[in-house]
């Protein structure tokens, strides 16, 4: 299930699942949305979240925490350097929509690199 509504609204519907059986929710209550990966995290799960791709789900951010980071980053590397491998199939590389969404992210990766950011992988245009 997935909300889009008022902070408030989501409080409202995420109180009674989470005092059930934990239903599976997804509560998009505005602001960025950031992908939270703790230890106890099934990380397999965790990655197919956290590697989503152009969706409408798709988080702005992950927020790993720091007992799970090594392996997390090592597994997240893997899959983002195989993708990056299928270049070319507009089905499987995940292209952007348009020339400005491109320029766009190209001009976030810039950034991150003048705010001395790390790459693991990519970094560059393919």
């Amino acid at each position: 299930m997935e909300f889009w509504k008022s902070c408030p609204f989501v409080l409202y519907y995420q109180s009674p699942s989470a005092k059930s059986n934990l239903k599976s929710v997804t509560l998009k209550s505005g602001g960025k949305s950031p992908n939270i990966i703790f230890d106890d995290a099934d990380l397999d799960q965790a990655l197919k979240w956290a590697y989503a791709g152009q969706t409408c789900s798709a988080g702005s951010c992950i927020l790993v925490q720091e007992g799970t980071y090594d392996e997390f980053i090592n597994k997240f590397v893997a899959i983002a350097k195989a993708q990056a491998a299928k270049k070319g199939d507009p089905f499987e590389a995940m292209p952007q929509v348009s020339q400005t969404q491109l320029d766009r992210v190209v001009a976030y990766i810039d950034i991150a690199k003048k705010e001395g950011a790390e790459f693991h992988t990519g970094g560059v245009r393919l």
